[in-house]
């Protein structure tokens, strides 16, 4: 709430907007979260819903990106940083659920790798498609974030090959 009081006096309005409609944003996908894989366990999870489930790590990676292209009056970049927070998130996200399963399993929390189980090639699968779409969505100018999708793919590379699922041999 600071940040946005701040951005209001210091007119940068396109700025506090941006921020306040991807906070609004995440915390809606946030209530799907809760519904898709807490409270609906009962049926089996699908790669859809769970997807679903996980989408709103797409607007909270997006949040700060947005708010630099409101920023620099650069809204024109926007959908280029969805893409690009989308793969890189679900990335993510997959990547915590695979190495939390157990605990997962333990507390409620339904995610595919915590029914798929070791050695998680579903899971794996998925997470290395949506690396894809994080680095074809990026130009070359795009050398930041760039490097945390490459960061990003060798640790899941290394975590495929520790966990006994060698899909994948070099980048």
């Amino acid at each position: 709430m600071e940040g946005m009081r701040i951005l209001f006096a210091e007119n940068k309005k396109k700025v506090a907007d941006e921020l306040i409609n991807s906070i609004n944003e995440n915390h809606f996908r946030q209530q799907i979260v809760i519904e898709e894989l807490w409270r609906k366990r009962k049926r089996k999870l699908n790669r859809k819903q769970y997807l679903n489930g996980i989408d709103h790590i797409r607007t909270f990676v997006s949040i700060g990106p947005r708010c630099a292209l409101a920023f620099a009056d650069k809204l024109n970049f926007k959908e280029k940083i969805m893409k690009f927070s989308r793969g890189y998130g679900i990335g993510i996200q997959i990547l915590d659920d695979i190495r939390e399963y157990k605990e997962d399993r333990k507390f409620g929390y339904t995610s595919l790798p915590s029914i798929e189980g070791p050695p998680f090639r579903k899971s794996f699968e998925i997470l290395y498609d949506n690396i894809k779409i994080a680095k074809k969505s990026l130009g070359e100018e795009w050398v930041t974030l760039s490097l945390y999708v490459n960061k990003l793919e060798d640790i899941v590379l290394k975590t495929c090959k520790d966990m006994g699922c060698n899909m994948y041999g070099k980048k």
